[in-house]
């Protein structure tokens, strides 16, 4: 399939103009010589104990079939959730702003209310994400110079961790901002998702490999391999929890005010005000109670890197390419 995806595009300015590798050559091989880094921080912090164990086992697989371990660093990924989230919602307000204000209601809550957040974030906040996100991918780059891959888990939390503890809107917000998918994401570095097997409540999870930007086919090597001698994707859960996480229902809390309010000074009254001076008539009171407690924790993380990242880089800028006609 990627194969297939893959390649210059004549109608896609951003597409690389390289010739596409025959992603299944090398594939089969084993894993003797190739090099696994993981990461000593973030990526590896506050997991579910199920995920912890199930993480640890298929490094110790990958082990066994030949590969070498060893840790490696990317101090700032901590901060990649909110630079990914501020640019990949800014970039979809502007696609859709126009849809807001003809079919606001026409949405789903959860998109509407994250996508109209990030509209509410400042052109410093945007330049800011941009400017962690050279950082992001630079340790990125750098750590992938001593190891062929990186691995660590696709989510901290189970599949079925909403349902149990947290509401649906506090765990996506949360775990937004804690996301250890985001990272790569934000670098543009290739990343393969494999199950490594099922919790307790049957559900399952998985672990991300990260690699060499063109390198795809080290990742497929590497999870060819693992599948293979794992065998997750052989079997089935017997059933599904009794319980699923709901799908996304804008929260019913009273807005943030007060001794409450979060460091960042945004509330409900502060995204309607913000929300008034940008005429963004299509937003209510009822929205702005559920977009504040999302946009809070996404502005503190951009305000923190910018007390402790050195952010004195500029963000890249492209040559204008010349659209044709299909």
């Amino acid at each position: 399939m990627l194969n297939t995806m893959a390649g210059p595009d004549r109608r896609d300015t951003t597409a690389a103009a390289l010739a596409v590798a025959n992603f299944r050559q090398g594939i089969d091989q084993d894993l003797t010589g190739l090099r696994i880094g993981v990461p000593d921080s973030f990526f590896m912090a506050d997991l579910d104990p199920e995920v912890e164990r199930a993480i640890d086992a298929a490094i110790k697989q990958l082990e066994a079939l030949g590969a070498e371990v060893k840790p490696v660093s990317i101090p700032s990924a901590e901060f990649a959730p909110a630079a990914s989230w501020v640019i990949a919602y800014s970039e979809s307000y502007v696609h859709h702003r126009e849809w807001f204000f003809k079919h606001s209601r026409d949405y789903t809550p959860a998109f509407l209310h994250k996508i109209s957040a990030a509209a509410l974030t400042t052109a410093e906040e945007r330049i800011v994400s941009q400017q962690i996100r050279q950082v992001v991918t630079r340790e990125i780059i750098e750590a992938l110079e001593g190891v062929d891959a990186i691995i660590a888990p696709t989510s901290r939390v189970l599949a079925s961790a909403g349902s149990r503890s947290l509401s649906a809107a506090s765990l996506m917000w949360s775990g937004d901002m804690s996301s250890v998918s985001r990272p790569a994401s934000l670098a543009g570095v290739p990343s393969l998702s494999v199950p490594i097997g099922f919790a307790a409540d049957n559900t399952p999870m998985a672990m991300q490999l990260m690699g060499r930007p063109w390198q795809e086919q080290t990742l497929f090597r590497l999870g060819l391999a693992y599948e293979r001698a794992a065998k997750w994707v052989e079997k089935r859960p017997p059933e599904l929890p009794a319980e699923i996480p709901p799908h996304y229902e804008p929260s019913t809390s009273t807005p943030i005010t007060g001794e409450s309010r979060p460091s960042s000074g945004v509330d409900a009254t502060w995204v309607m005000d913000v929300a008034r001076l940008q005429g963004l008539t299509f937003l209510t009171e009822e929205d702005a109670a559920k977009i504040a407690p999302m946009l809070a924790p996404v502005k503190e993380q951009i305000a923190a890197a910018r007390e402790v990242l050195d952010l004195g880089i500029q963000p890249p800028t492209r040559a204008a390419g010349v659209l044709t006609s299909s």
